[in-house]
Order: C-alpha cells, then structure tokens, then sequence
C-alpha cells in the first residue's frame, strides 16, 4: 500500500500520528511523510525581499524536517516503510500532484488547525483531492476515544454498490484495535426518492416497480451485510447491523453521533446509486460535517 501522510501544524500532526497507533497500516506500507510549505505570493514579486524569502525557506524547510523527524520513529515502529517528503507550493494541488504520480492509495489529511480559516482551507484541500485524487482520503479529527488497549467505535456505511464493497475491503486492511465495534450501516431511501429514480422508464404503474425494486435491494443488501459480518466477526470485531431511512448523508452523520463514532467509513459515491454529482455530495457533507475521523474510500483507478 502507498500512503501519503499530510502535516502542518505540530499539534495537528500529532494528533493524525496517535491516530495512526490506533488504525494501524498494513505492515510494509510505503508511507511518505509531506509537508508543504507555501510561499507567500507578495514576497515573490519584490525583487529586493528575495534575500528575506532565501532565508525564510531555509528556516521554514528546516521546521518541517524537525516536525517530520519527531513523527518518524513510532511509524517505523509499526513496520512503516516512512519517508519524509517537504515540498513547495500550494497544498491541494501539490498533494494532488503527489497523489496521482506516486499513484497512492490514501491520503491522510489531519485537523489543520481549528481557527475558521483553517477549517475553510481544510475543506477546500480535502474537497480538492476528494474530487480528484485517484485514491482514498481519511481526514483525522482529534475527537477519538479509541485506543490499542481499549478498542474504537466504527460506522462503515454500506449498500449494494461497487464503492461500498471497496470501502468494506479497505476497512478489513486496516489492523483495528482489539474490542473494536463495528456497525454496519444501510441507509434505505423513502419510496418517494426511488419513485423518482425510475420515474423514466415508462411505466404505467410506477408503484409496482418501486416496491419490486426495494424489496430485491433489500434481499442482497441483507445478504451482502450478513458476509460482511461474518468477516468482521472473524477478526475479532463486534458487530451491529443498523437500518435506517431517509437521507444517506444526515443518516450516516447521526449515527455517528448516536454511536460516539471515532471512524466514519464509506465509499466515495456514497448510498444514492444517482449519478457522480449527487452521489458524490454525500461524501462531501460527511467528511465536511463528521463529527469524528471519516475515510472515504476510492478504488485507485488504474
């Protein structure tokens, strides 16, 4: 596995480091270390401030390699392959960049900060590579009650679709804290939302098709959750199933909260089944406004 670990600010990074002695990575992952420094764009057109800017990329570069270095040695405990990277530039193109030629398959974004820009800045990064990166995003918020001796709270959002499976392969890579918990959740939209999805086919008796349609989905949706659970179950998880109705966005966000999650999981087209755009808002409105950690699951295109 590739893995690409984002920091800034100290504390932020090692907020997103204990949450990787929590969730560990798969032994042998290739994990490199970046962080990206920004150089302000005023000091580049004064050509008198070029000494000034010589001497501020050399302090700045020599911060982040400190930062990265007290990150460094409890990754490599953990059987990581770590590699610090410090870069130049924008941080949403330049991880994107990063992304896509080193081909990875997650980027781990961490808190940035908490002041109101910074969180505008944090959506705008990881909307940014949410979009567009050929692999899967987790972004870490320091709200985990999860440790290795204690086990952690996890909602893994699942349907039908091809997305939900990847995201339940990728979350049984992950080595979970023992007496981790699971919940297995499938969102069921009302009828009203189904009738409008099938309302071009042409029939007559739309009513008819509509409930059809759900109860087939629901038979292979609980036959989909039950292996799941099964294969859960063999690695010593605990596991909930938990049905729920409505929107798939605001139903994933609540019971995160009525499970004090530490970990939303979810493919990166979300439960609608509509088309990119729609399906897509999902996972936008649960990375934005989950209240814990949530890792949003593409398989890497090839």
């Amino acid at each position: 596995m590739k893995v690409v670990l984002a920091v800034d600010q100290p504390r932020d990074a090692t907020i997103a480091a204990r949450f990787l002695e929590v969730v560990r990575l798969p032994r042998g992952t290739a994990l490199s270390v970046m962080h990206v420094i920004e150089v302000p764009h005023r000091a580049l057109r004064f050509p008198g401030q070029q000494g000034m800017l010589a001497d501020w990329r050399k302090e700045s570069v020599m911060s982040a390699r400190r930062l990265i270095d007290r990150l460094v040695p409890p990754l490599r405990a953990q059987g990581l392959r770590v590699r610090p990277v410090v870069k130049e530039g924008l941080p949403g193109p330049v991880l994107l960049d990063t992304a896509e030629r080193m081909r990875t398959d997650l980027t781990i974004l961490g808190p940035h900060g908490s002041s109101r820009l910074r969180r505008f800045l944090l959506g705008s990064v990881s909307e940014l590579l949410l979009n567009e990166a050929p692999g899967s995003i987790l972004i870490v918020r320091g709200r985990s009650r999860g440790r290795r001796d204690r086990g952690m709270s996890v909602v893994l959002a699942m349907d039908c679709s091809t997305d939900a499976k990847s995201a339940a392969g990728f979350l049984s890579k992950l080595r979970l804290p023992r007496g981790s918990h699971v919940i297995l959740l499938h969102v069921e939209e009302d009828a009203d939302r189904e009738l409008a999805r099938i309302s071009g086919m042409g029939r007559v008796d739309l009513t008819q098709a509509v409930e059809r349609a759900m109860r087939e989905r629901k038979r292979r949706t609980l036959l989909m959750l039950e292996r799941m659970g099964r294969k859960c179950a063999q690695q010593g998880l605990a596991v909930d199933h938990v049905f729920a109705e409505g929107s798939p966005a605001e139903a994933i966000l609540s019971a995160a909260e009525r499970h004090r999650a530490d970990l939303i999981v979810m493919g990166s087209k979300g439960l609608t089944g509509i088309d990119r755009f729609l399906i897509g808002s999902v996972s936008r409105k649960v990375a934005r406004h989950g209240p814990c950690s949530v890792l949003v699951v593409r398989k890497r295109r090839r």
